[in-house]
């Protein structure tokens, strides 16, 4: 009888742990999104490991992403692939993750490209369509 209360409680215990992540990570929060994909480029050269970052002006989450070694990059919101928010965003430019040599980055892009407010990037994201954001660096 005690192994069978204790069985009831750990599965009630889960379906609580469960019923609130899903209220903190479900689906619902997640705004109507749309698959982006790009390039960034330098003098016309692609650029490599540099993350790309789309913040929304309406507020709300930002996607992310990261350029492979031909300057490709593909944006995330929740998922890997799952794209970014609808509506019109500022882009930022940095180091893809901590480990990559911020140096090299930074001697790459400029430093206003690093700040929402300091950065003259923009991206348009809009429903239906393929949504190709070339993002041309300049020096």
């Amino acid at each position: 009888m005690v192994i069978r209360a204790r069985i009831v409680t750990f599965r009630l215990i889960g379906i609580a742990g469960l019923l609130m992540l899903s209220g903190c990570f479900g689906l619902d929060d997640t705004p109507p999104l749309a698959k982006v994909t790009g390039t960034v480029t330098l003098n016309g050269k692609p650029l490599a490991n540099i993350g790309v970052t789309f913040f929304p002006s309406a507020g709300g989450p930002s996607a992310s992403g990261r350029t492979d070694s031909s300057g490709k990059f593909v944006m995330m919101t929740v998922r890997p692939g799952d794209g970014a928010p609808l509506g019109k965003h500022k882009v930022v430019l940095g180091a893809a993750e901590e480990g990559t040599s911020e140096v090299a980055v930074r001697s790459q892009i400029p430093k206003k490209y690093e700040l929402p407010n300091t950065s003259p990037l923009v991206a348009d994201v809009v429903e239906g369509l393929d949504n190709i954001v070339d993002l041309q660096v300049q020096p």
